[in-house]
């Protein structure tokens, strides 16, 4: 992510005069509001202030300046051919000064994460020499001026159309103007069966009340158990472990051991065009989580290392913690040996599926 913290003093005279025009925002809790977005997303008033906070966050986001090395930009990972992911099949990321520094977890696709979520706006004060004159002191704290360039790329991932679409197969079969395959047909009733792949239970696909098109996300966060990931370097420390949300980047739930191992499932728009799945990166083809997703405990050798007492599942947290992992909910209820509930045709099928994801701007891979 560009360091922008860093680079504060050495913006452009239009990244400095729209800063400080953001800058004067009212700090008023009482002024917040949601701003929702649906299939096609509604369109939101464009007045001077929010086309001011677009264009900042726009020119921010391909900036190569802003980042320690100079060399990447927000773009850089989350690039736009790629639906805002990476191009590459890495892990993780790569970023720092010397471009050598690994990020922590595989870099999620930015489309489809804020058109629906909640966008908190302030108003602004009256005029725009009042807004330089208040904000002028900005460049002095540079963590308010981080903030506020934060809420500029937010609004830009807002109102650029490129972030949600809508352009797939399924968008159109929705719309009734296009069909499904047999096999597509197939993994799209694999997909939503609860005692098959019961997918749809986290990532939602069915039509809003109000005719919006689903999201493949519900928002919620899951325990899964994914293999430890022995590319991530941080990982040959055997006493580090990425907790999730509660650590160890995260520290707001830190006291509270039960949500250890647990992501935000992410939205399955444009999941065929990834080169690497999980938080962690682990599996680098689709057919290979779909295979871990259904023989994980059918089949536990295959994914997890074997220890002195026999195969050691969900190693990539402390011990004290793996009964956090879900082993309630289909298809993680399966004992070792058991039938999984998804063949090799049935997985083809699913992957058939999930292709009609897919943007019309982006290549599967």
């Amino acid at each position: 992510m560009p360091s922008l913290l860093n680079t504060v003093g050495c913006l452009t005279p239009l990244f400095a005069v729209l800063l400080l025009v953001l800058s004067a925002c009212s700090k008023s809790d009482d002024a917040k509001r949601p701003v929702a977005a649906t299939h096609p997303p509604v369109a939101q008033p464009a007045t001077p202030d929010r086309k001011l906070m677009t264009e900042l966050g726009r020119n921010m986001f391909f900036d190569k300046r802003l980042s320690a090395s100079g060399k990447q930009s927000c773009a850089t990972c989350h690039d736009p051919a790629h639906a805002y992911a990476p191009a590459n099949d890495l892990a993780v990321q790569l970023g720092g000064a010397r471009l050598d520094q690994q990020g922590a977890r595989a870099v999620p696709s930015l489309r489809y994460v804020l058109n629906r979520t909640p966008s908190w706006h302030r108003p602004f004060v009256a005029s725009l020499g009042e807004r330089i004159r208040e904000g002028a002191a900005i460049f002095n704290t540079p963590h308010e001026a981080y903030e506020k360039a934060l809420l500029a790329i937010e609004q830009f991932e807002i109102d650029d159309a490129s972030f949600h679409p809508y352009s797939s197969k399924f968008d159109a079969y929705l719309d009734g103007k296009a069909s499904l395959t047999v096999p597509e047909a197939r993994g799209f009733a694999l997909f939503n069966d609860p005692n098959k792949g019961n997918c749809a239970s986290c990532h939602i696909d069915a039509k809003g009340g109000d005719g919006s098109h689903p999201l493949f996300t519900n928002y919620e966060h899951e325990a899964l158990g994914v293999p430890r990931n022995p590319e991530i370097k941080a990982n040959a420390d055997p006493k580090y472990y990425d907790k999730g949300v509660c650590g160890p980047t995260r520290t707001s739930l830190t006291d509270q051991p039960d949500l250890c191992g647990l992501f935000k499932a992410p939205t399955l728009r444009n999941v065929a065009s990834r080169g690497a799945f999980f938080h962690n990166g682990r599996f680098h083809t689709l057919k290979a989580a779909l295979e871990f997703y259904v023989q994980r405990d059918a089949n536990p050798e295959r994914w997890y290392p074997h220890g002195g007492q026999g195969v050691v599942k969900f190693d990539d947290l402390p011990e004290a913690e793996r009964d956090n992992v879900d082993v309630v909910d289909l298809p993680l209820t399966g004992k070792r040996g058991e039938k999984p509930v998804w063949n090799a045709q049935d997985i083809d099928d699913v992957m058939a599926f999930l292709k009609t994801l897919t943007d019309e701007d982006v290549k599967n891979r």
